[in-house]
């Protein structure tokens, strides 16, 4: 994610002369998104075996929710015509709310209402759902202008499928995983930003805008 804004960023304060989206960087977007959306049922999962420790899991939703209204208003500070009102934080508290009920079901159930809510979200449109009350469902005909949309279809289909990845890796607390651990610094690295993760995505696109901006100001000066 901060590879592709970090792009986007360049190319918008022409840092760089590149066609990003000849280059498939929408597909890119997609890709991460994907990993994103995946990881919130492998999460969910985790939280919940043995059991759903519902303080944690509270916490873990006012963060998001603090969050993803930070990104609503900082969007309407920078261009009212492009407010995000369904972002992929908005969508992750949504859906993290949904996939409650499902994590106890075996991966075959959930594979099977998996893929029909992937095509769906992909394939199918319908403009009765283009207004702003309807179009965070996935199935608008028409996006209205926003820095970042990202409705419940497909992507809660994705979370489900991350349920069913967690529920094959890690089965219960006696499995391998369960007790892996490292001393190696890269891997520990990447553990504690796993754990900040949330704050990392909150900080890395007023960091870039900085450094893009200056940059910028640096190389026209």
């Amino acid at each position: 994610m901060i590879i592709y804004h970090a792009a986007w960023f360049a190319a918008d304060a022409r840092l760089v002369d590149v066609d990003l989206r000849a280059l498939g960087w929408v597909s890119f977007q997609k890709s991460i998104a994907s990993a994103f959306f995946g990881l919130v049922g492998l999460s969910l999962h985790l939280a919940a075996t043995p059991r759903l420790r519902l303080p944690g899991y509270l916490r873990r939703l006012g963060k998001l929710a603090a969050c993803a209204a930070i990104v609503t208003i900082t969007s309407v500070v920078l261009n009212p015509r492009q407010v995000v009102t369904y972002g992929i934080l908005h969508s992750i508290l949504v859906c993290s709310l949904l996939a409650v009920p499902f994590r106890r079901l075996s991966p075959l159930p959930l594979v099977l209402l998996a893929v029909p809510l992937i095509l769906v979200g992909g394939l199918y449109e319908n403009p009765a759902f283009n207004g702003p009350w309807l179009s965070w469902v996935g199935i608008s005909s028409r996006i209205q202008p926003t820095f970042d949309h990202q409705p419940l279809l497909p992507w809660f289909g994705v979370v489900l499928c991350g349920l069913v990845v967690g529920k094959r890796l890690y089965p219960s607390h006696d499995v391998p995983l369960a007790r892996w651990s490292s001393d190696r610094r890269l891997a520990r690295g990447l553990a504690t930003m796993g754990r900040h993760s949330l704050l990392i995505y909150m900080a890395h696109v007023p960091i870039l805008i900085g450094t893009m901006a200056g940059l910028s100001a640096l190389l026209r000066g």
